[in-house]
């Protein structure tokens, strides 16, 4: 399978958490780079990764090495009352609760991955192009890709 093939059953999962996390509203969850625009979820490539699960990533023959996928929720902190920001921490804890619990329930991705390890989550705050932002992130280390070496 194809990291685009993960990426797209990630995609299920995240927007399956989103909606018990903010209810049916929160719909915008996308396959795609960053683009912080109200509350949304991103799920993107991370770049290469050490292979989970192998104590060394060579063998005589080969090298494997592992791909990472992005999974990033922003909720727009446009107050200040302490009444909605602790509802927007709920929102976020709900939300990494039901990604990890659907993702590891599928943890083969609907057949798409043979190995796959979910990060701890970890939250910031940002100013995006003037927007602040809480920001929830996990990510999916899938796979190892098996690239031969030449004796």
């Amino acid at each position: 399978m194809t990291l685009l093939t993960i990426m797209d059953a990630i995609q299920v999962h995240a927007a399956a958490a989103a909606v018990a996390a903010g209810t049916a509203a929160f719909k915008d969850v996308a396959v795609g780079f960053p683009a912080a625009r109200g509350r949304c979820v991103r799920i993107f490539y991370g770049g290469e990764r050490p292979v989970e699960h192998f104590t060394d990533d060579k063998t005589l023959t080969s090298q494997l090495i592992a791909q990472a996928v992005v999974i990033r929720g922003y909720w727009p902190v446009s107050e200040t009352a302490v009444k909605r920001q602790r509802v927007q921490e709920g929102e976020m804890a709900v939300f990494v609760k039901e990604l990890r619990t659907r993702i590891l329930g599928d943890s083969q991705l609907g057949g798409g991955a043979v190995d796959l390890n979910l990060s701890h989550a970890v939250v910031d705050q940002a100013v995006i192009s003037g927007s602040s932002y809480a920001i929830v992130e996990l990510e999916a280390v899938v796979d190892g890709d098996e690239y031969g070496i030449a004796p």
